[in-house]
């Protein structure tokens, strides 16, 4: 017989008592840097001081011979792992090669070099002063505007510049209506470059069982299983065999929504040496190799009549994507694209993405990932149009606002209100 449920409850409207809370401010919650094994190992991260360069020749029989040292890794060991995964996808869009470890060259400062694993993680720390690297430096370019110049050092040789794709979007009839305007505006607008900085840095604890051949992961993160899935496949380990757990996470804001190598590395660590491996990194490290946000340089230009009301949009955007993708690096600024008419009736709208490769840490999702940066945007554009007009900026905000009477609402780019 069938059983009948009738919900005659509902939460919409209603406040709902957090349960987290008591753990939190009692210190009774667990975060990676929390967790104790026995055997644990400690890594510490050689990294890039160079913007670009190549690596001429790199000695680690110093730090292998360290009294505490169990092991030390460095890209020729890492060939079996296959490169970190790019999730987006666009026309025509290049994806260099993302090594868990450099293999000849680096790309920005604070590119990983090797890895070196000890018994504490101060003697892993001194042991990594202790590895010799010869380096050439290369000329780096950091400014996307110049990246995309003619004769900009190129941050990736295999490519003539460093254009990683070009994405147009269009919707109406654009030109009709710059033609046919009574004012013009134009702006170039920044959103810089940003460091998420969350209380907690990341942070992984890996585990491997070799009885059983079995892999656990404990990461900082923010889509563990999403992570199981893209490091199972890095790894050539089968995704039942591969657990990855989230503890508490001390703030994410999108920069632990990514597979960052050092996840990766450190499961290959622990596989390697047959102990548990721990990896938390210092704050610096995540100021250099944490992703950032934002990275935009917008070229706006805004159509209207005399009376205040918009008739077309036109933005060229160029995006510092940094020297690889992340799990979504390249999608980020087609959020942008998206949401550029904001609250506003335009269906004449165009917009122009340049993917700009530099010689620094990717970009990618950080609090609205790109959204707020068009919301940014259009509304400095309205308070540059009534100034154009000497009109009240709330007047031309009213005058072109998405009318209650005509939802649902499609914008020129597409969205759906």
């Amino acid at each position: 017989m069938a059983t009948t449920i009738t919900r005659t409850e509902t939460l919409i409207g209603k406040a709902i008592r957090r349960q987290e809370d008591p753990r939190l401010i009692t210190g009774s919650a667990t975060y990676v840097d929390d967790i104790q094994m026995p055997g644990m190992h400690h890594a510490c991260i050689l990294r890039s001081p160079h913007g670009a360069a190549k690596i001429k020749s790199l000695d680690v029989s110093a730090a292998a011979n360290h009294p505490g040292v169990a092991a030390v890794f460095t890209g020729k060991d890492i060939d079996k792992v296959a490169p970190v995964p790019c999730g987006a996808s666009l026309p025509g869009l290049r994806v260099p090669p993302h090594h868990i470890l450099a293999q000849d060259r680096v790309y920005f400062v604070g590119h990983p070099v090797a890895v070196v694993v000890a018994t504490d993680k101060y003697i892993a720390r001194d042991a990594v002063d202790l590895i010799e690297v010869e380096w050439e430096p290369l000329p780096a370019v950091t400014d996307p505007e110049k990246a995309i110049a003619a004769g900009a050092p190129a941050v990736h040789p295999e490519w003539p510049d460093n254009v990683a794709f070009n994405y147009h979007q269009e919707g109406g009839d654009v030109d009709k209506a710059f033609a046919e305007a009574d004012v013009v505006v134009k702006q170039r607008i920044t959103s810089q470059r940003l460091i998420p900085s969350p209380m907690e840095t990341r942070g992984v604890v890996a585990d491997y069982n070799a009885g059983d051949k079995s892999l656990t992961m404990w990461s900082s993160t923010q889509i563990p299983h999403l992570l199981r899935t893209l490091v199972s496949l890095m790894l050539g380990v089968p995704e039942h065999k591969l657990r990855v757990v989230a503890p508490e996470v001390g703030g994410g804001f999108g920069c632990k929504l990514n597979v960052y190598a050092e996840e990766a590395l450190m499961c290959f660590v622990a596989m390697k040496i047959g102990y548990p491996v721990k990896w938390i990194e210092s704050r610096r490290e995540n100021f250099m190799c944490t992703i950032h946000g934002r990275g935009h340089v917008d070229y706006y230009e805004v159509a209207a009549k005399q009376d205040g009301t918009i008739t077309g949009i036109k933005l060229k955007l160029i995006q510092d994507l940094g020297a690889y993708h992340q799990l979504l690096t390249p999608a980020i600024p087609t959020l942008s694209v998206l949401m550029m008419p904001g609250l506003y009736r335009c269906q004449n709208v165009r917009a122009d993405i340049i993917g700009a490769f530099t010689n620094a840490v990717p970009t990618d999702a950080y609090r609205g990932a790109g959204r707020p940066e068009a919301t940014h945007g259009i509304e400095r554009m309205v308070d540059i149009l009534a100034m154009e007009l000497k009109m009240d900026p709330a007047d031309v905000r009213m005058k072109n606002f998405i009318q209650p009477n005509e939802f649902p609402y499609q914008t020129g780019t597409g969205l759906s209100y």
